[in-house]
């Protein structure tokens, strides 16, 4: 069995989820549908993971220390023992590039351990939900014993719900594959968020999985695709290992190789290398998922009341239905009549906005930026 290099990807910052996340609590740092947080929850369920010799979280600098502290508070998970215990480690990114630079720097932090051409190097998202983690561990090992016998790399795809325009999809070269939890399917293509018509045919077709961005493959296999489908980012890590030879990832890493770091291109994993990736494959998931992408996730993932409220804090609701409530600024928040929309109060800030529009908080941020910094 191959040895297992897990790396957590962590340096998100709070935009989506305003005004409950901020850019120093950031959604994978919040207890969203558990009384533990997204990161938490994903370090947890990858720890029983066979052949596991280490995993990485990779966050940013401004969020190293709320990461390390809330991974090292007690627990029956067992997180904090294996932080102890150094099988898992908290590593600061010298900045924020994308999801190809970060798999890239987590390939050289895998390369600088001494693992061997053929372990085995797991990308994972730190802030999606899992609803089932005993599956997730199922469909993780059958992906993991999948990538140490066939080229390529293995994803896990989720077989679609719904028509949702606000995921990437992976098109399947056989109809019935997605069905069958227990056989890895071979992608065609990597597909871009549809529009709501095109996400209505994939969803009856057969042929299309949600895209969650966990990736598996032999470390050789990293090595080539990033030296062939984008060598500037090869070159420019292979840089960076250079400039940061017996450097504790613990720490902020030299000027000088941040300032490597700080040049790469900046671009996600599923356009720099997967999208022209020969062979990828994916195992179609037997477990609940979501990536929480805004407030409209909300009662997909969280209990709701008789009436389809998300409700959570100091809350009186009153003759109104499918709404998330938020109270978290000690007081009272009331609502009568109310259909369809998102109330958050944090007690410095308070947001309104109908359901259907939660992708628009980014608006709120963009105009916060300029005028408000101090609140994001």
């Amino acid at each position: 069995m191959n040895d297992v290099y897990a790396m957590i990807m962590a340096g998100g910052v709070g935009t989506r989820f305003w005004p409950w996340s901020r850019r120093e609590r950031p959604k994978q740092l919040l207890s969203v549908a558990a009384e533990t947080s997204l990161l938490r929850r994903a370090v947890a369920r990858t720890l029983p993971l066979r052949g596991l010799a280490q995993i990485d979280v990779i966050t940013t600098a401004s969020l190293y220390s709320a990461t390390l502290a809330q991974l090292q508070e007690a627990g029956r998970d067992g997180v904090d023992k294996a932080l102890e215990a150094g099988t898992v480690r908290v590593v600061q990114e010298p900045c924020a590039k994308n999801t190809a630079a970060c798999i890239g720097f987590g390939l050289q932090l895998a390369l600088s351990a001494g693992f061997s051409d053929d372990a085995l190097l797991i990308a994972l998202p730190a802030d999606h939900f899992v609803g089932d983690d005993h599956a997730f561990l199922q469909d993780l090992e059958l992906a993991r014993a999948h990538a140490e016998t066939h080229p390529g790399v293995t994803t896990i795809g989720v077989p679609p719900t719904r028509p949702e325009t606000g995921y990437g999809y992976l098109e399947l070269s056989d109809a019935g594959a997605a069905s069958d939890g227990h056989t890895p399917a071979r992608v065609l293509r990597f597909c871009e968020k549809p529009n709501a018509e095109r996400a209505a045919k994939w969803l009856i077709g057969g042929k299309h999985l949600w895209n969650t961005g966990i990736f598996v493959a032999q470390l050789e296999w990293w090595r080539g695709a990033f030296e062939s489908h984008m060598p500037e980012l090869f070159l420019g890590l292979q840089r960076f290992a250079s400039a940061t030879i017996g450097h504790d990832v613990g720490t902020p890493f030299p000027e000088d190789a941040a300032e490597i770091y700080a040049q790469l291109p900046a671009q996600s994993i599923d356009y720099g290398v997967m999208e022209d990736a020969k062979y990828v494959w994916t195992v179609p998931a037997r477990f609940p998922w979501s990536d929480v992408g805004s407030w409209e996730a909300i009662p997909s993932v969280m209990d709701t009341d008789e009436h389809g409220n998300v409700i959570r804090g100091d809350a009186l609701v009153i003759d109104s239905a499918r709404n998330v409530i938020l109270a978290e600024g000690q007081r009272l928040v009331a609502t009568v009549g109310l259909r369809d929309m998102v109330v958050v109060d944090t007690g410095d800030a308070v947001l309104v906005v109908p359901r259907e529009r939660a992708q628009d908080v980014r608006k709120i941020v963009e105009a916060l930026a300029k005028t408000r910094e101090e609140l994001l």
